[in-house]
């Protein structure tokens, strides 16, 4: 029970406070005990308002925390309204009728939105294009069910309608009670289920997998390469946030017993992301107070006329855009924590960080060099006549490449050689045009990037990829851990944050890092997954000499706990201080492969990549 009250106060919400909560528990208090002081019309105007709640909640999950945005949360609205309406009012007579007709509509619009998903997500469509997509999903179904006017658009007992809509939509009934408007019974079913929702998504994304979630937003292919299944967990965010739209549908035809095309159509496509924007789209809170403040304001303007409404919505939309970007409430929330963290650090004085230097490394790493785990012998990586084009220019050409188990190799080579090809094709990133790779003898050309990372490859990118939003701590939560992850990867990861003096900065966001420590995080998140070989693609660019050489000494300690290392490096220094096998790459192909002192004197090799 601890463990679930903390999520609900993780970095990924606000309102953790306990004044903020005192706040939310009387709220809800004076929601639930309203029937006992006002009036049966108003606790039904306030029912409508709240039952939108649940398809904002789902678009700040999928659009806030995730980063796609969708239009099409009124289709998934509107497949679950009419699918329920259709069920019900054929079942109605059988006991329990209604709540199959509940699940059912549910269950249809989970599969259209999981049928939709894949091919979106799998396909790898462009994150600009699937909000077109679900829009042109929204409208589409508009269309189609403004058709179904006339007798032969009869399901059973249920007339679609076409655009006059379905009528006579029986309410969700439990016995001799009707879910219906007008009912208390509705009112406390529609504050109850968003009030469990609410606390439901505040411990999902203040768990790992809610770590994942917003590390997909900030980095879709970082997260791959720390070990993640990015397209499926993308499919099950947009399944959730699909289903929380279909309950907010049926509670929507049990409130009104009525459902029409409209409710799918463009100005209801766009509502729910005015009310997810205004308020904050990275906060279920602010979601929850802009949905119901939107909506009540909506119901005033509406004696003047719908359009009224609209225009006020839209020009709220465009200011905050404007001004407001992160969302009204969660500006504000920002600015007191944002004010709150200064007068802590204020209080704590200036924090001096030591790195480098003072750690001696062989002493640090010694409780890890005792548990290392021996490496074998044999090839840990082959790949075959590998060849990969880019728009007809050859990046790589024919390649062979062989790597021992617990081999420290170099791999150097004029800019445009294919150096980071090479490492993308290996990790997954890119596919080949032809040939083959193999890691522990096993071929794993075809396999995605999420699954190589766990079958022990890892990458640290040519430039930094960490999650710059998040703080030290969160970025650590995100790779990919196996169940049986053994305690020297830990220990190895302790070790690792000592050396680079990053254990001092754990709460600090990783955008106000010095570009040496950012690079160290990135090889720490690569360390993370377990790697069995560690791909290090320009691990020292734009360090100071003292960080290169600090990070030289820790490449080779890592090497000697039994992690082979391949790293791509223009510095010659650094090769240097290593003093490992190097091999040239040079217009997509091997050049020359040899020991350090052997490429320095290859006349060819210092012709065409030293200068001379």
């Amino acid at each position: 029970m601890k463990k679930y009250f903390n999520l609900l106060n993780g970095p990924n919400t606000i309102g953790n406070s306990t004044p903020s909560w005192v706040i939310f528990s009387v709220i809800l208090a004076l929601f639930l005990l309203y029937p006992l002081f006002g009036s049966r019309f108003m606790a039904s105007n306030i029912s409508l308002f709240v039952l939108y709640v649940p398809i904002a909640f789902g678009l700040s999950l999928l659009w806030g925390y995730c980063g796609v945005l969708s239009f099409g949360q009124m289709a998934f609205f509107g497949i679950s309204g009419y699918v329920y309406g259709i069920i019900a009012a054929n079942f109605q007579a059988f006991p329990g009728g209604t709540w199959i007709a509940l699940v059912a509509g549910i269950v249809a619009t989970v599969l259209m939105a999981g049928f939709f998903a894949y091919f979106v997500f799998y396909g790898q469509v462009s994150s600009w294009i699937i909000p077109v997509l679900t829009l042109v999903l929204t409208l589409v179904m508009e269309t189609f069910m403004g058709q179904t006017a006339g007798y032969q658009w009869k399901v059973g007992n249920a007339l679609l309608g076409g655009y006059n809509g379905m009528t006579n939509i029986p309410s969700i009934k439990v016995g001799p009670v009707a879910f219906m408007s007008g009912t208390y019974a509705l009112y406390y079913l529609i504050i109850g289920s968003c009030g469990l929702i609410y606390l439901a998504l505040r411990v999902l994304i203040n768990s790992k997998w809610g770590s994942i979630i917003v590390a997909i937003r900030e980095d879709l292919e970082r997260t791959r390469t720390v070990g993640h299944n990015v397209n499926l967990i993308q499919v099950l965010v947009f399944v959730l946030a699909a289903s929380l739209a279909g309950l907010s549908g049926v509670f929507y035809v049990s409130w009104g017993n009525y459902i029409d095309p409209s409710t799918m159509g463009l100005i209801s496509a766009t509502m729910p992301v005015v009310w997810v924007c205004v308020g904050g789209r990275e906060s279920f809170l602010a979601v929850l107070m802009s949905t119901i403040v939107l909506g009540y304001v909506a119901d005033l303007l509406s004696v003047y006329g719908g359009q009224y409404a609209f225009l006020v919505s839209g020009a709220l939309l465009l200011v905050v855009m404007l001004f407001y970007p992160q969302g009204i409430f969660v500006s504000i929330a920002r600015r007191f924590e944002t004010t709150r963290r200064q007068k802590d650090a204020d209080a704590r004085g200036a924090e001096r960080i030591e790195i480098g230097k003072t750690i001696s490394m062989k002493r640090a790493a010694a409780k890890v060099l005792s548990e290392a785990t021996p490496t074998g012998h044999g090839l840990i990586l082959q790949g075959k006549r590998l060849s990969k084009s880019f728009g007809g220019i050859e990046a790589i050409r024919d390649l062979s490449f062989e790597m021992e188990r617990g081999e420290l190799r170099c791999l150097i080579g004029p800019n445009g050689a294919g150096k980071s090809t090479f490492f993308n094709l290996l990790t997954g990133l890119y596919s080949p045009d032809s040939g083959e790779i193999y890691f522990k003898n096993e071929p794993i050309t075809t396999l995605p990037s999420f699954q190589r990372i766990r079958r022990g490859i890892s990458l640290k990118f040519q430039t930094t990829r960490t999650y710059q939003n998040l703080t030290v701590a969160e970025n650590l939560q995100i790779p990919y851990q196996s169940m049986d992850e053994r305690s020297e990867t830990r220990d190895r990861l302790g070790w690792a944050f000592e050396a680079f003096g990053l254990n001092q900065l754990m709460d600090h966001p990783v955008k106000g890092l010095s570009h040496g420590h950012q690079q160290w995080l990135e090889i720490c998140l690569a360390l993370a997954t377990d790697p069995e070989l560690l791909l290090l693609d320009e691990p020292t660019t734009g360090m100071t000499p003292e960080e290169t050489s600090h990070t030289a000494e820790f490449v080779k300690v890592l090497n000697e706990i039994g992690i082979s290392v391949l790293v791509v490096e223009h510095d010659m220094a650094f090769v240097r201080q290593i003093t490992s096998k190097v091999t040239v790459l040079h217009h997509g192909c091997i050049f020359a492969e040899g020991s350090l002192p052997e490429i320095e004197s290859n006349k060819e090799v210092r012709r065409i990549y030293l200068g001379e």
